[in-house]
C-alpha cells in the first residue's frame, strides 16, 4: 500500500482545484456509514462517527469551503493533519 507521502503526491498531481475543494467537503461530511441506515439525516449523525473530529483540522476545512477554493498549500496542510486511515476512508 502507498505511504502517506506517496498518497499526497498522487493527490496533488491528479487533483484539479475543484477536486481539492471536493475532498475538503468530504473531510467535513464523511462518517462511519456502516453505523447508520441509508436514509439517515446528516443532523442525526453522532459526532463520534465522523471520520475527522480534530477541531483545528475542521476549522481549516471550513475556511477552505467558505472561500470556495483550496490551494495546493492549503490542501497539503489539511492532508498532513489526517491519518493514512482517514485519507483512505475519505477516498480519492
Amino acid at each position: 500500500m502507498n505511504s502517506k507521502e506517496n498518497l499526497l503526491e498522487e493527490y496533488i498531481t491528479e487533483y484539479t482545484p475543484e477536486n481539492r475543494l471536493g475532498f475538503c467537503k468530504l473531510v467535513r461530511k464523511k462518517y462511519r456509514f456502516e453505523n447508520y441506515r441509508m436514509s439517515v439525516k446528516f443532523e442525526d449523525i453522532n459526532s463520534k462517527d465522523f471520520i475527522v473530529q480534530n477541531p483545528i483540522t475542521l476549522a481549516k476545512v471550513d475556511n477552505v469551503i467558505m472561500q470556495g477554493s483550496c490551494s495546493k498549500e492549503e490542501f497539503k496542510d489539511i492532508f498532513n493533519d489526517l491519518t493514512k486511515d482517514q485519507i483512505i476512508y475519505i477516498g480519492f
